[in-house]
């Protein structure tokens, strides 16, 4: 897994950063239906299990990382993947604005939604 002085290496130039926290980020990417009843659960109404990635398993960060870095790919140059978040970083304003609405606009296609109160720019 990337470690924190690895990702601060690769932005270290950069003039301008912005921190994406996606809304229920781990919630949009799903579970191989194998790995399903491992995550399963009971209540006294019920036994549930998730479809989708739970925060909190020991794997999840790495699996969100490695799925939003396999995504994010083609923009490799200015995106890392972190934790929960995403980072995009540019040496000049013009260039962070048209990384940013290309960034933005991959994670509409993917279904993604950017939790705008806890962004950074």
């Amino acid at each position: 897994m990337e470690n924190a002085v690895d990702l601060m290496y690769d932005i270290g130039k950069a003039n301008i950063i912005t921190t994406l926290d996606l809304l229920k980020g781990y919630w949009a990417i799903p579970m191989e239906e194998h790995s399903k009843d491992y995550t399963s659960f009971k209540t006294h109404r019920a036994q549930y299990r998730f479809n989708v990635l739970p925060f909190g398993l020991k794997n999840a960060a790495a699996t969100f990382r490695r799925v939003m870095n396999n995504s994010l790919k083609e923009f490799s140059e200015f995106t890392r993947a972190y934790i929960d978040d995403i980072a995009i970083y540019s040496a000049d304003i013009g260039t962070h604005l048209k990384h940013l609405d290309c960034v933005l606009t991959k994670l509409d296609e993917l279904g993604f939604t950017v939790n705008t109160k806890s962004d950074l720019l």
